[in-house]
């Protein structure tokens, strides 16, 4: 069998036509049939890279993290808020962000100001997936099914 690279190239086998008309028009463009090994090896191939790449980027995430905690150290020793260098300009930035403390206070609130614009729009999907269950449909919200691929790699 091929590598996994031969027949996938940023999204889409390498070899696929491709009509702008087509797609412009909504259409899918036209792809090889892949055999349900290619596919499958495909997606595991992949899916092992995107691990390495988020595990790498975590790592950088916090080497960053503790360079930018020693760099506020030292511009706050200096009694600063910038820094430069050939390489570049660095500045304190800051922003006021909220922590929830007490969840019922808060709710009370935004129900008794209506004050709904404090909170994101954006609905559960576990509580949403436990009232439909029990039979309640909730105004305003529409279920739609999201189709995806599980995999499972074999231990043989």
């Amino acid at each position: 069998m091929s590598n996994a690279d031969d027949m996938i190239d940023e999204g889409g086998p390498v070899d696929a036509p491709v009509k702008e008309d087509s797609i412009l028009a909504g259409e899918q463009p036209e792809q090889p049939k892949l055999t349900t090994e290619q596919l499958m090896d495909g997606l595991l191939s992949i899916r092992d890279e995107r691990k390495k790449i988020k595990d790498r980027e975590k790592e950088l995430i916090a080497e960053w993290r503790d360079l930018e905690a020693a760099f506020l150290a030292q511009l706050d020793e200096q009694g600063a808020k910038r820094a430069g260098t050939d390489a570049g300009t660095a500045t304190i930035t800051e922003n006021i962000l909220p922590t929830i403390k007490d969840w019922d206070a808060l709710t009370n609130y935004i129900l008794k100001e209506g004050a709904t614009h404090l909170l994101q729009r954006r609905v559960s999907s576990a509580a949403f997936r436990e009232l439909r269950d029990a039979g309640v449909e909730i105004p305003g919200v529409e279920a739609y099914v999201q189709r995806q691929i599980s995999l499972r790699r074999s231990t043989s």
